[in-house]
């Protein structure tokens, strides 16, 4: 789906710029999965989006187009790449994603939603 940057000193999510308007459609089409498979609403579904997009900074390739190459010699998916780059682009606590191709390498800390929902206090879940 979106792999992501988690900064925990300005407590955003980040996302590389790979996401521009056209491929907004394509995150509104995620998010149509996830209210079938979760049930939410059209209502449900568009605060959530409008709630997570609140917490999402979008960088240009030039904030992190010096760190392509490194970035590709981490992984052997072309789709990570640019994330991977953004990760070490900018200060962050590392990348939340289910994508296992993430795991090929050790430079970024990969953040599984297990591992977020643990960091959480037990009457927030």
């Amino acid at each position: 789906m979106i792999s992501f940057c988690i900064i925990s000193s300005e407590s955003k999510i980040v996302t590389n710029a790979k996401i521009k308007n056209q491929n907004c459609n394509e995150i509104i089409l995620h998010f149509e999965e996830v209210a079938k498979k979760s049930g939410f609403g059209e209502d449900e579904t568009n605060l959530l989006f409008n709630f997570l997009t609140s917490y999402i900074s979008f960088y240009p390739l030039s904030a992190f187009k010096d760190h392509l190459d490194e970035a590709t010699s981490l992984t052997s998916d072309p789709d990570d790449v640019e994330f991977l780059a953004l990760a070490l682009a900018i200060p962050n606590d590392g990348i939340w994603t289910a994508d296992q191709h993430f795991e090929e390498q050790k430079k970024i800390k990969i953040w599984k939603t297990a591992d977020l929902l643990k960091l959480l206090p037990q009457n927030e879940i």
